[in-house]
């Protein structure tokens, strides 16, 4: 194989393959991880054609190591099963050019054929992103949340409303509402007296300007997605909810 050619062709795998696994992922790597990546796969792939072949395999794990921010075990496995599936993508698209379609490229055509397949590919991940923002643009009011008050664990639905900006007076913290019922059926200081959570009141104005207070605590854990979520304070009203068992504002799952 010409050096060029294996060149050319390893960095704009490489590129692609990273290029769309940060696409996946929501994580696009910098400007020097980037190239770093690049380079040193290049250079394993290089050893590794020319004397040890078997450490082909293992290259994508350092690749990703490289070109990501530090992850941690589950989502660093994660990434690097993405890579694994796009690479036996684009290798399955380009044997097939090159064994079906029967002809031989020299490097201009090499570089046309290959852009033209990430073209095509990033097309149809723009069009799929598009068709899933707008089908489920009304499910990511609803989170799945999880908080913990001691031992005693709370979950349901809980509704992003982004008219919604409580933040408690003592802590400046946003609010998550949550009627009385979800917690207990027992006198709510009664069950956080057990948990060890201290209570406080923060007021809040309705619709008529009138100014009411909840009775307000800092729960022990709280989940959101099955990400936990820190510095948010959970406020108890009396009413329940219909469609929904929580009730959060935007500042709550802005980061999630």
């Amino acid at each position: 194989m010409r050096i060029d050619l294996f060149i050319l062709q390893n960095l704009l795998y490489d590129a692609l393959l990273v290029s769309s696994v940060a696409l996946v992922i929501r994580n696009r790597p910098s400007i020097l991880r980037f190239t770093v990546a690049l380079v040193v796969s290049l250079a394993l792939s290089a050893v590794s054609f020319l004397y040890i072949q078997f450490l082909l395999p293992f290259i994508p794990l350092l690749t990703v190591k490289l070109a990501f921010a530090p992850q941690i075990r589950r989502q660093y496995v994660k990434t690097v099963i993405y890579f694994y599936v796009f690479s036996a993508m684009l290798s399955g698209i380009l044997h097939m050019m090159r064994y079906f379609v029967h002809f031989n490229l020299n490097i201009w055509q090499y570089l046309i054929v290959t852009l033209s397949i990430a073209f095509a590919l990033a097309v149809l991940w723009i069009i799929k992103m598009k068709w899933l923002v707008s089908a489920n643009a009304l499910n990511e009011f609803f989170r799945e949340v999880r908080f913990f008050c001691g031992p005693f664990e709370i979950k349901g639905v809980g509704f992003v409303d982004t008219g919604n900006h409580l933040i408690d007076e003592k802590t400046s913290r946003p609010v998550m509402i949550v009627p009385q019922l979800k917690i207990s059926d027992d006198k709510l200081g009664n069950v956080l007296e057990r948990a060890g959570l201290k209570t406080w009141r923060t007021t809040y104005s309705v619709i008529n300007d009138d100014s009411k207070e909840l009775v307000t605590f800092k729960p022990t854990l709280l989940m959101i997605d099955d990400v936990i979520v820190k510095d948010v304070v959970i406020g108890i009203c009396d009413s329940k909810f219909s469609k929904y068992d929580f009730l959060l504002q935007p500042d709550i799952v802005q980061h999630i």
